[in-house]
Order: C-alpha cells, then sequence, then structure tokens
C-alpha cells in the first residue's frame, strides 16, 4: 500500500463559482483526490437546517467524502 500525499488547495463554490474553500486533498492517482464534503463538513449527516431537514447529506451521500479531479 502506498502512502497518500495530503496537499491544501482551494475551490470555488456556488452558483457563479465566486466562494473560495480552502480544502485538503488526499491524493489517490494525480488525477484523482478525495476532500472532505464541504456541505456537511465531512460528518455525512445533514443537520444544519430547520428542524425536520436532518437526514444523510446529499452532496456526499452520507461518506463525508467528495471526490474532485486534479
Amino acid at each position: 500500500m502506498t502512502k497518500r500525499a495530503r496537499a491544501s488547495a482551494i475551490v470555488y463554490r456556488g452558483f457563479a463559482r465566486n466562494t473560495e474553500c480552502e480544502v485538503f486533498l488526499d491524493r489517490i492517482t494525480p488525477e484523482i483526490a478525495s476532500i472532505d464534503c464541504i456541505e456537511c463538513g465531512g460528518l455525512g449527516w445533514w443537520d444544519f437546517g430547520p428542524p425536520g431537514t436532518e437526514g444523510p447529506c446529499v452532496e456526499c451521500k452520507g461518506t463525508g467524502k467528495v471526490f474532485v479531479s486534479c
């Protein structure tokens, strides 16, 4: 098993891609990395809205991780 490199990067979020978020990349291959889900903070559970809206995070499907291309 090889050790994966961890580096920081800036991703742009939002409808107009004008919101900057600093994330840490877990490199899987030179082209693919995983990051902690920005929507749920890597928890995999969404409970940040009004009561009755909690449940698994839709963005990461409850895993807490999202794949990105590099």
